[in-house]
């Protein structure tokens, strides 16, 4: 599945909220619903090509730290180390 990627770059996220809020905004964009799960190897791409995130140091703790918040809010459950799930909560926070 081919992922848009410069009309849908945005700023880096400055806030776990913010962080979880751009994960949502992957499942949105792709036209996910409730229950749908995806690879979170490929979530976590998405997300570092939308907000510009480079290979430097400490890449990838804003999508920790918003994937944390996410599942703190109930938006999203993590089946495995290698998945994220969509929930209802996450889905009407879209």
């Amino acid at each position: 599945m081919a992922y848009p990627t410069k009309e849908f770059q945005m700023a880096a996220p400055t806030t776990p909220e913010d962080s979880g809020r751009t994960i949502l905004s992957i499942f949105k964009v792709m036209g996910f619903g409730s229950g749908a799960t995806l690879q979170t190897d490929q979530v976590q791409m998405q997300f570092a090509i939308n907000v510009g995130e480079g290979q430097g140091e400490g890449e990838g703790e804003s999508f920790t730290s918003g994937l944390q918040y996410g599942v703190d809010r109930g938006w999203f459950e993590l089946p495995s180390t290698r998945e994220i799930k969509l929930t209802d909560a996450g889905f009407e926070e879209m």
